[in-house]
């Protein structure tokens, strides 16, 4: 009985001795990926043709007409505390899809700084790094009775490298760094849903869910889901035009968010073809006049994609307005 009350008071020990990761549920989100999406103000979780919906919505990799490979790149002018955008300018996905499945790297979170805080007389300098990557196998099958309707599953394998050193001045003099470096590993389950009839789509896709990061010396982070739920339509001649919410589950996250976007794609025989998109985004009970809006340009030529994305936003650390830009180079396979 002993030896068990001295087991357990370790194990307690143990556990109020951990504190809480420095990476944030919504650092984890990482930015948005794809020009496309970026230009439609991320409105595509209807979509059945774009190997981006690996990440969007894997239902939709089901009526994918041909593989494709691409890749996207990502530079803001300044910080962001929407999950749009974390981490400094850099390639930050990459994937391979074709019908019915998909692979994918995506940079979530890249981080440098160093912070100065007084605790009293002393002064605390605390340096911290950090980065996080998702790797992403999604799969996509139709529904053997309708045709017009997909499920599909993304399982991620979540890898977190940090390393944090403090010290204290005390006077004129600094401590000895007290420094932990530690890498950790999660996992998160995205499950999606596409159907409609022409030239009407629907498509809902659940993000993050059961999703977890466990650490050695901190408290494991979970992951907060976000749902997806949006319509597009198109007859294939006119403007396609989409229209799509997103919300965090949970009490104390951003409130739902609206979107809505449209392209025009103008065809040069010989030369390929153009594609103009715009798009626009509200939180539901934000200020009169206070929104996002966005613009791209898309360039095909025989298997080549180009995609560029400029993205204005109000969601910097000060308050005010900033800009955002992405590019994506896609190769058809087939």
């Amino acid at each position: 009985m002993q030896k068990r009350t001295i087991l357990a008071s370790l194990a307690l020990f143990s556990a109020s001795c951990l504190s809480a990761s420095p990476i944030d549920w919504l650092t984890y989100q990482g930015p948005a990926v794809g020009a496309r999406a970026a230009a439609l103000s991320g409105s595509i979780v209807a979509d059945d043709n774009d190997p981006n919906l690996t990440f969007w919505n894997p239902a939709g990799l089901a009526n994918i007409k041909w593989s494709m490979a691409s890749c996207s790149y990502l530079h803001s002018m300044g910080l962001l505390f929407d999950p749009v955008f974390s981490g400094p300018k850099r390639l930050n996905y990459l994937v391979f899809a074709g019908k019915g499945m998909g692979i994918a790297w995506r940079s979530a979170a890249r981080y440098i700084g160093s912070d100065l805080t007084l605790e009293g007389a002393d002064s605390v300098n605390t340096y911290l790094k950090y980065g996080v990557d998702e790797f992403a196998v999604a799969v996509a099958k139709k529904d053997d009775l309708h045709q017009s309707m997909s499920l599909g599953l993304s399982a991620k394998l979540i890898s977190a490298r940090m390393t944090e050193v403090k010290q204290k001045k005390i006077d004129t003099l600094w401590s000895q760094a007290d420094i932990t470096d530690e890498n950790g590993i999660g996992y998160g389950l995205d499950l999606g849903f596409h159907g409609g009839r022409e030239p009407f789509m629907v498509g809902i896709n659940v993000q993050n869910l059961m999703g977890k990061v466990y650490w050695k010396d901190f408290d494991d982070d979970k992951l907060k889901p976000k749902i997806y739920g949006g319509i597009s339509w198109h007859n294939g001649k006119l403007p396609k035009i989409t229209a799509s919410a997103e919300k965090f589950w949970g009490k104390g996250v951003p409130e739902l968010k609206y979107m809505a976007g449209g392209e025009y794609k103008y065809n040069m025989p010989g030369y390929g073809a153009v594609v103009f998109r715009a798009g626009a985004s509200q939180y539901r009970k934000s200020p009169d006049g206070e929104y996002d809006w966005s613009v791209g340009l898309g360039y095909i030529y025989k298997s080549i994609l180009v995609d560029a994305a400029s993205m204005d936003q109000k969601g910097s650390i000060d308050g005010t307005r900033q800009k955002t830009y992405m590019a994506s180079l896609s190769l058809f396979l087939e």
